[in-house]
């Protein structure tokens, strides 16, 4: 039951990005922008909120497995996310009405880094134990 309790967050938090990824894709608008007009690049703080959040709810429904490749260990659901920004942001070279911004995958890497390094860098992040 606990392991339902730990993929329902990723579920409902993806179906949110996945959302949002939607409106940009049909409309060509910023949801996030429209959200926060005032406060200046809010698209690349919501870039860095939404990814960086989405891959520490994915590591944490993964209990933070780890894989090593190149002599380099890496959390199986911060690449996963990396691997799906990477889609994302490359799927818009093929719509109008979106355009490509490696700025923006910048701030996606930024976010995963970032939530990815706080919880392994402690051993005091322990929700459900």
């Amino acid at each position: 039951m606990e392991k339902y309790f730990k993929i329902l967050p990723v579920s409902i938090f993806l179906t949110f990005v996945c959302f949002i990824i939607l409106i940009a894709d049909i409309y060509g608008t910023n949801t996030l922008q429209g959200l926060a007009p005032g406060l200046p690049q809010s698209d690349k703080l919501g870039h860095l909120m939404a990814f960086g959040v989405l891959a520490l709810l994915t590591n944490f429904a993964l209990d933070f497995k780890k894989i090593r490749v190149l002599k380099c260990t890496i959390l199986i659901g911060s690449m996963a996310i990396a691997l799906f920004a990477i889609t994302e942001e490359f799927s818009q070279l093929f719509l109008e009405t979106r355009s490509f911004d490696l700025v923006d995958m910048l701030f996606d890497f930024l976010g995963i880094s970032v939530c990815s390094f706080i919880p392994t860098s402690t051993k005091k992040f322990k929700i459900y134990s």
